[in-house]
């Protein structure tokens, strides 16, 4: 593999044997499918015009097809678990301001006080100008010590003059992200955009800050810097390039004594360590708001890192590291219910201080259930059922669930739409108990998610209405009898009033059929009716009144 990517034009077996044990460790492969990179950049991300070194020490990266600038600092960032700020769009490429891709601020938690270089004060003083602190503390971003300071970029030493989402990337550039404090970029080189004049005579730090970037990236890092001479170039290189006023002479006297101490030391070209990529990654069950992930094991590592596609950035992120080869399940908590999520994992393994990944394995899919539907209210005829529920948020529908007194069990007798919370059972028999559960569900890729199934619902239908006749053979009685009935009744109510609009008063309660009122005003007329009822649970459910019948009593 370096024999393909090597920086060097002149190979010889000494290089080779350097090459093959500067290994690197990718940084975040493109969350895509594990493609091939088509070729790898040296990054970084300084602060030297503060005093306080690199956010990010030169590290290489490979990138993938379609990827720009943007891509991979913000890529590099979240695999370092830095949070930072940009205003635009990562892939907008139009140009236009506000819409192409701006670093606004990085996360940096570095409290100590800032050492600006006494040049840049010199022209901070000369032009007047005024020096403060941060804006937001533990950050570092536009118009922190100054108004004109920022992140900017650097391509092979010059800053383009468009965004770094329009810059194409080719294998072996070195891509330095700058903080300028005064000038527009004047204080970190003579290539600023702005037109004002460098302050200093800046010298070329690519090549070093490539070597550097060799040396960081390499699998046997440690090993190589336990050498003294390894070491003492590897710092003195550290320090020249931190040094904003270091000459042309220093940086490439640096270059070739760190060259030279890792080729004196290295003697034999050492193998490239691998991980197996993991393999049986799945979902085994998801709740409302947990999902559990299992896979199966990978002997050849430390642990796992678990990564969630986030929509917001277009991308997978690390979620969860996991320090032990034997766990081997994950639940993921916390989730919002009724939602689709994506996952991926990769195994890793620590060789001499450095972090080595496996490929990452095949994505899964989990929806969580939605919630359980609550029902709301219920309404009943002598032949129907109608239930209403609340709405249950993100679900894309409703099924309907009756209980079978014959089988046991609970029955499927319907199912609506998202937008439908109602349903009216049909057909049913009058004054009869009847018990209902619905459960709302989430369409993914053609299968349905379910929530729980809700509390159980009984309803009673109303008893038949009575149809009553009436008679009066004898003087001073009136016998009512009522017909349209049924057995599951538990009994009826007699009423009576002197004219049909006035009041009814009850006048019996009866598991009869008929009834016969005595006492009554010979010659007078009487109205009556008769309604039905079931007793259930100690609450009457009633049927309709009767039609009112009169009578004029015998004399």
């Amino acid at each position: 593999m370096r024999k393909k990517y090597g920086i060097f034009k002149k190979i010889t077996s000494m290089l080779m044997a350097f090459l093959m044990v500067l290994s690197v460790v990718f940084i975040s492969p493109k969350e895509v499918d594990a493609a091939t990179p088509k070729g790898y950049v040296t990054l970084s991300m300084e602060k030297f015009t503060l005093g306080l070194g690199y956010i990010i020490e030169p590290v290489r990266v490979p990138f993938y097809e379609g990827d720009n600038g943007a891509d991979i600092i913000t890529r590099v960032m979240d695999d370092y678990g830095y949070e930072y700020d940009y205003t635009g769009a990562i892939n907008d490429t139009s140009g236009v301001v506000g819409s192409t891709f701006y670093l606004a601020g990085v996360k940096d938690e570095d409290y100590r006080d800032a050492e600006i270089p006494q040049y840049i004060l010199d022209e901070i003083k000369k032009d007047d100008g005024d020096l403060t602190g941060r804006e937001q503390e533990g950050w570092l971003g536009e118009f922190d010590y100054t108004y004109m300071s920022g992140w900017m970029y650097c391509v092979n030493n010059v800053f383009p003059n468009y965004g770094a989402s329009s810059y194409k990337p080719k294998d072996g550039d070195v891509i330095r992200w700058q903080f300028t404090v005064w000038g527009y970029g004047a204080d970190i080189s003579d290539n600023s955009q702005w037109g004002e004049a460098n302050y200093l005579d800046y010298a070329n730090k690519d090549k070093l800050t490539k070597k550097v970037a060799e040396v960081n990236s390499a699998t046997n890092k440690n090993k190589l810097l336990s050498n003294s001479a390894v070491k003492n170039a590897y710092n003195n290189a550290m320090n020249i390039l931190q040094d904003m006023t270091a000459s042309q002479t220093k940086v490439d006297k640096a270059y070739s004594e760190l060259t030279s101490a890792v080729n004196e030391a290295l003697q034999e070209p050492t193998p490239t360590p691998t991980v197996n990529k993991v393999e049986g990654f799945k979902v085994t069950s998801a709740t409302t708001s947990k999902v559990n992930l299992a896979w199966n094991k990978v002997d050849d590592c430390n642990g796992y890192k678990i990564y969630r596609y986030y929509s917001s950035s277009d991308s997978f992120k690390l979620i969860k590291t996991i320090d032990s080869k034997n766990t081997l399940t994950y639940q993921n908590t916390d989730r919002t219910s009724a939602t689709t999520y994506r996952y991926k994992i990769r195994a890793y393994k620590v060789v001499d201080g450095k972090t080595i990944y496996s490929d990452y394995s095949d994505e899964v899919k989990a929806t969580t259930n939605p919630l359980k539907p609550k029902f709301a209210s219920s309404t009943a005829t002598r032949d129907s059922v109608t239930l209403n529920w609340n709405k249950t948020s993100r679900a894309d529908g409703y099924e309907v669930y009756r209980y079978s007194t014959s089988s046991k069990k609970y029955n499927l007798i319907g199912e609506v739409d998202k937008d439908t919370t109602t349903y009216t059972d049909s057909g049913r028999s009058s004054a009869s108990i009847y018990t209902y559960k619905i459960r709302a569900y989430k369409l993914v890729d053609g299968v349905k998610h379910y929530s729980n199934y809700s509390d159980s619902l009984k309803v009673v239908t109303k008893p038949l209405t009575p149809v009553v006749t009436l008679s009066s053979t004898i003087a001073g009685k009136a016998t009512v009898t009522w017909s349209n009935t049924s057995s599951r009744n538990t009994g009826y109510k007699v009423y009576m009033a002197t004219s049909k609009t006035g009041t009814y008063s009850l006048i019996k309660t009866t598991t009869s059929k008929s009834y016969t009122k005595t006492g009554l005003t010979k010659g007078k007329t009487y109205y009556f009716k008769v309604r039905a009822y079931r007793t259930v649970d100690g609450k009457n459910i009633y049927s309709d009144y009767s039609s009112v019948k009169s009578i004029k009593v015998k004399k």
